[in-house]
């Protein structure tokens, strides 16, 4: 009995054994010679990409081109959009030079200010300061969107102590967005228009008045703006924390050179046209303030300032437009350093109007009579060039 279960035992082995062989052979008659696991996967791959290659990479190619071409077209067409504001603000063609294009028949620098609807009242305390501390002066007021009854309120201002004239700021000669005025595109070019006339500007912002100490001071600062061709104040922030990285594609270098550089504060500065001012200074600043995605990159904004944030040459969230592209020009030029051209604030000789003086000026206006004695003007033709 054990023997014969001994022997079922051993057929059934050997009918595996053999199944086993048979279906094995038929396994490798069927797939043939086979290469190793890698090579097909290489293969399958390399296959794949040159499939993609075929129907993607020409649609991209394609797309790439037309991009290209139509970037060069706008670049090409941009720079000859420019080229006219650039020649009619004295870029091209034969500079003129402090100093020896200058008005003669005015005290240099040539005080500017711009003021846009609603700041009649503010602008009646710079006259006046003017007026009582440092009236041998020009000022030069841009009108960036007065109405008429406004317009005739600013000419009864200005009175025989201070010589004034108010210009109309043509928006419609630049590009669209100087109109925008959060931009102040409008400072940099109004600022070489009359540089590029009278050789020398010190601007002062409509919220801000002459002090007592402006006969003494001023003349000190001008002889230094003479020598340097400018004469600035700075903030406490670093100009990293006050620009928007972009700009700083913009100039072709990088915010990492202006952590430790000062902003330059926007109040009051003095220029006078020197050559090295018109052309490594000015020249890219105006360049900029035409171009909207420079002097207002994607997502810059002027409000949400995060001062908090730590180290303090953090971007803040707060970008300072026409300011930011003059700090970062002025670092380029002198090696990131802001002593060079920067004024202590002992040496400050203006201060901002109060909210309080401001109301008692504009009630004052109000109650006052039209004035009897216009505006002077002051243009090219009276300036007295040499």
């Amino acid at each position: 009995m054990r023997k014969a279960m001994n022997c079922q035992v051993r057929i059934k082995a050997f009918i595996l054994l053999v199944s086993c062989i048979v279906v094995t052979s038929i396994f490798y008659c069927y797939i043939g010679e086979q290469r190793p696991l890698e090579n097909i996967y290489e293969n399958n791959l390399s296959q794949s990409i040159a499939k993609i290659k075929k129907v993607v990479v020409p649609a991209v190619e394609e797309n790439r081109n037309y991009y290209l071409s139509n970037n060069y077209a706008n670049t090409v067409n941009s720079e000859e959009f420019s080229e006219k504001y650039l020649e009619n603000l004295g870029f091209i063609g034969q500079p003129r030079y402090y100093p020896d294009q200058v008005w003669t028949n005015v005290s240099l620098p040539v005080f500017v200010t711009a003021i846009k609807s609603g700041e009649s009242s503010t602008l009646k305390q710079i006259v006046a300061s003017l007026q009582d501390y440092y009236s041998n002066v020009t000022l030069i007021v841009f009108d960036l969107s007065l109405d008429e009854d406004e317009v005739k309120t600013v000419k009864s201002f200005c009175n025989s102590s201070v010589s004034c004239s108010l210009r109309k700021f043509e928006f419609k000669s630049f590009p669209s967005h100087v109109r925008d005025l959060k931009l102040f595109a409008f400072r940099p070019i109004i600022m070489q228009d009359i540089l590029q006339q009278a050789g020398a500007v010190l601007w002062l912002d409509s919220s801000y008045q002459i002090t007592p100490s402006a006969f003494v001071k001023v003349p000190k600062i001008v002889e230094m703006a003479k020598k340097d061709g400018i004469k600035c104040w700075t903030i406490d922030e670093p100009t990293t924390a006050m620009t928007h990285p972009r700009m700083f594609d913009y100039f072709h270098t990088s915010p990492e050179k202006y952590y430790f550089h000062r902003m330059i504060e926007p109040n009051s500065f003095i220029l006078y046209n020197i050559e090295t001012i018109h052309k490594n200074v000015m020249l890219p600043w105006v360049k900029c303030a035409l171009v909207p995605d420079c002097i207002s990159p994607i997502g810059a904004q002027s409000y949400g300032c995060r001062y908090d944030k730590k180290p303090l040459y953090r971007y803040s969230g707060c970008h300072h437009y026409d300011m930011s592209a003059l700090s970062i020009l002025l670092g380029l030029n002198y090696n990131y350093q802001s002593e060079p051209y920067s004024v202590s604030e002992d040496d400050k000789f203006f201060r901002q109007i109060s909210p309080e003086e401001v109301e008692d000026a504009r009630i004052e206006s109000s109650q006052r009579p039209p004035g009897t004695r216009d505006i002077t003007t002051l243009d090219s033709n009276h300036a007295g060039y040499r």
